[in-house]
């Protein structure tokens, strides 16, 4: 059995920033298993604005997107 608080075997300087994924992590797990644009939008948006805040996300993603409702989507969630 575990005995120790998730986070509880890291430095004590990085348990916090470990708690906090887990909840994140947690949080993406209960909403997903689901179609895509359900999920992008139930996910916090600043988790999402910042997987497409890539160097050249837009540029690849609107281009070779062949689904227009997911780039409307996107444009969407990234606003």
């Amino acid at each position: 059995m575990w005995s120790k608080p998730f986070g509880g075997g890291y430095p004590p300087e990085k348990q916090q920033a470990e708690q906090s994924n887990k909840k994140i992590l947690d949080g993406v797990k209960a909403i997903s298993y689901r179609p895509l644009p359900d999920i992008l939008r139930e996910l916090d948006r600043d988790l999402v604005k910042g997987a497409y805040a890539g160097e050249h996300f837009k540029e690849y993603f609107f281009r070779d997107a062949t689904d227009e409702s997911m780039k409307e989507l996107v444009r969407e969630l990234q606003a």
